[in-house]
């Protein structure tokens, strides 16, 4: 397996299975891992776009994980970054741009624009767990808020409960908490920035969805350093894991409409 990194006319391979069985260039001269993501650093530092291919890239769940990863981890990589996945299927293609709308979803006869910085995705990354750990933590607060909704206990009340019913060895507990807090809190101030993207009274709104839609608005507001991209994802699927059948559709249109008013900078087309 070979994976090739292209800056301007200068192309280098860099074969993953060399002949020992270790990472090594094309002519045979080692390479460990750490010299490849060495230079991969400064690839990822010097290109503006910086394109990555996943070729196979099935449903997407790769493609999700990455850019969420690199949204937490590297949110100023995560402006400049162009994905594309390419699977042969077209019922796999369509979901995979649902799952992941973010990125571009090509057959793979079709034509792309040229690439610069063109990598494989699973090579080069996996979800971390500080991601993993914030994912629990918003799935958490959603539930906290969830529950706050119909019953008459406090936020600290609510807060203490789960602290003691979960595992939250592997949560970012800080997060958990800045969300259930901050979205209680500022409830009132939430609600006025969603209403002009609803299509329903807040009253009539799904529980659930409602309290999806007003995390992510606290994200976009408050969480500068989460990219708009991640929270409208992180949405989505939070959506299609405890809402109804096509509630996904209505936290995809109310947070990308929100992300355009919160974000201008991030939104604005480059």
């Amino acid at each position: 397996m070979a994976i090739e990194i292209k800056v301007g006319d200068r192309i280098a391979w860099v074969d993953l299975l060399g002949q020992d069985g270790n990472l090594g260039l094309e002519f045979g001269h080692p390479m460990d891992t750490r010299q490849i993501q060495a230079r991969t650093r400064e690839l990822l530092d010097a290109l503006d776009p910086f394109d990555v291919v996943e070729v196979g890239a099935g449903r997407g769940i790769l493609a999700r994980d990455v850019l969420d990863a690199i949204g937490e981890l590297q949110p100023d990589l995560a402006l400049r970054l162009r994905y594309t996945m390419v699977d042969r299927s077209e019922p796999t293609r369509d979901h995979a741009a649902r799952r992941v709308p973010a990125a571009r979803v090509l057959a793979p006869e079709a034509p792309g624009a040229g690439h610069q910085g063109c990598l494989p995705a699973a090579g080069l990354f996996a979800a971390p767990p500080v991601l993993r750990g914030r994912r629990r933590a918003r799935a958490l607060a959603l539930q906290g808020l969830y529950q706050r909704h119909f019953s008459k206990s406090s936020i600290s009340d609510i807060e203490a409960e789960f602290m003691v019913d979960n595992d939250m060895a592997k949560v970012d507990l800080l997060y958990f908490r800045d969300l259930l807090r901050g979205v209680h809190r500022e409830q009132a101030d939430l609600d006025q920035l969603l209403e002009p993207y609803l299509d329903r009274p807040l009253q009539e709104g799904d529980a659930i969805e409602l309290a999806i839609v007003r995390l992510g608005a606290y994200e976009l507001k408050h969480r500068l350093d989460v990219p708009y991209k991640v929270v409208i994802n992180e949405g989505i699927e939070m959506a299609k894991r405890f809402g109804g059948t096509e509630g996904h559709k209505f936290v995809n249109s109310v947070l990308d409409k929100l992300s355009r008013r919160l974000r201008l900078a991030e939104t604005r087309p480059r």
